[in-house]
């Protein structure tokens, strides 16, 4: 199972930008939301637990992926159920918090997700939900990590306010990852990516990141220039 796991971090890290750029932003945004959020939070599709450790309050991870889940509950220590996003397998106002992190852009039913995330919140909790924006964006990695769409600003408050959300908070951020994408992650695929790594592209590309850090420092500063993600915080509106 560690092995197995070892491979699909790999995969994953490789796909997505963990310890990359991508990843270096994500982590300085959702430390400072997660880090302020009181009470008990469901993280929905917990992964291996990188946001759940950004709460300081009492988590309860949920995946699809048993494999996952066993290695969640080792390195978080918090319970971990297996589920789906469309059909959480606890009582209504369980919570009060929800996350929905990376996770909304790989589910075929996005509203009824957030109709599940809002049933089990307690009235007036929070749902902090963050996407990738703008498919004009749309490239092979997309589809190698399971997306389904992108979104726009606009088309996720919507599906908020019709799942019973108002958004009280709204950052648009990655504008410094649009060079990163251009010139890396749209030319990929997912069959050369295990042959990227081992080759000195990736080592490249790995120490241009660490010279162009204080550019990507600066992506809370120029954030509304042509943003391709965004993270909402919202509260339910049931009483």
């Amino acid at each position: 199972m560690i092995e197995a796991h070892k491979g699909m971090s790999d995969r994953y890290e490789l796909l997505t930008g963990q310890r990359g750029p991508e990843a270096y932003i994500k982590a300085r945004l959702f430390s400072k939301v997660l880090g302020k959020l009181e009470g008990s939070t469901l993280d929905i599709g917990c992964w291996i637990g990188e946001k759940s450790r950004m709460v300081s309050g009492e988590v309860t991870g949920l995946d699809i992926d048993e494999r996952i889940l066993e290695v969640y509950r080792r390195e978080t220590g918090n319970r971990g159920y297996h589920g789906t996003a469309e059909s959480l397998p606890f009582e209504n106002d369980s919570f009060d918090n929800t996350l929905l992190i990376d996770t909304l852009e790989h589910l075929d039913n996005d509203k009824k997700a957030l109709q599940e995330a809002n049933r089990v919140l307690k009235p007036g909790g929070t749902l902090v939900v963050s996407v990738p924006l703008d498919m004009g964006m749309w490239s092979e990695v997309d589809k190698a990590v399971g997306h389904r769409r992108r979104y726009t600003t606009f088309r996720l408050m919507l599906k908020l306010a019709q799942a019973g959300f108002t958004a009280t908070r709204t950052i648009e951020f990655g504008s410094t990852l649009r060079p990163y994408y251009k010139l890396f992650k749209r030319k990929m695929s997912d069959s050369n990516l295990r042959k990227l790594k081992s080759s000195r592209k990736f080592l490249l590309y790995r120490i241009a990141f660490q010279l162009l850090k204080p550019f990507f420092m600066l992506d809370s500063i120029i954030h509304q220039f042509k943003p391709i993600h965004v993270l909402i915080i919202a509260r339910n509106v049931k009483e």
